[in-house]
């Protein structure tokens, strides 16, 4: 059993009075740890470069000295398993935000709902809305392997963040974030059919 599937949000319960709900969804890869997605494989394909670039240096010293072979396999072997845990804790925070991720899409907003901690680490949902705007064009921001859309943004990075973690994830670019929290329906499928239902409920057409 999907264990996120158990805690999907009761989305009548965020509606407003006379606001229908259109399209619900999630995520559809990134949920597993080995579900790599946007800009993870450069990171891992730069760790690799290092220690590959580093253990064929190990060729270049002498056996003997201050520094020779002995001292360097010892140092190398550290800072290759160093590397190794962190490219799985960030498979593992990827993992964490993208599991936890539910969509919708109302006749009025885009909603993103986060399961997460509070600073009591009481768990609850968190609900953040964009209203629909039929002048906004909702871009799709091509992915590994799936496309993500756009929905809107927030400038308080607290709404879309609870305790210990938030809507960002190492598989977004790293500037992402810093100073306006793009809000995204992530790794969906058929992105573009996605964003026509989109403009269309902006628009006041439901499909």
């Amino acid at each position: 059993m999907d264990k996120a599937k158990a805690w999907a949000p009761d989305w009548t319960e965020t509606l407003e009075e006379g606001e229908a709900l259109l399209w619900t969804g999630r995520p559809e890869y990134g949920r597993t740890l080995l579900q790599i997605v946007g800009h993870e494989p450069i990171w891992y394909a730069s760790m690799i470069a290092g220690v590959v670039a580093m253990w064929i240096s190990l060729t270049l010293m002498p056996t003997e000295g201050r520094f020779g072979k002995t001292d360097a396999i010892t140092i190398y072997t550290a800072v290759t398993a160093i590397l190794a845990l962190w490219a799985a804790f960030m498979a593992s925070q990827r993992q964490f935000v993208l599991s936890k991720l539910h969509y919708a899409i109302t006749d009025r907003r885009a909603i993103v709902c986060r399961r997460g901690r509070d600073v009591r680490l009481r768990d609850g949902l968190y609900f953040v809305s964009c209203p629909l705007d039929p002048g906004w064009v909702y871009p799709i921001l091509p992915g590994r392997p799936l496309s993500s859309i756009r929905v809107g943004s927030s400038l308080s990075v607290e709404t879309v963040q609870p305790f210990g973690a938030g809507l960002a994830h190492p598989g977004w670019p790293v500037l992402w974030g810093r100073i306006i929290m793009p809000i995204l329906f992530e790794n969906v499928t058929d992105a573009a059919a996605l964003r026509e239902r989109l403009l269309a409920a902006a628009a006041g057409r439901h499909f």
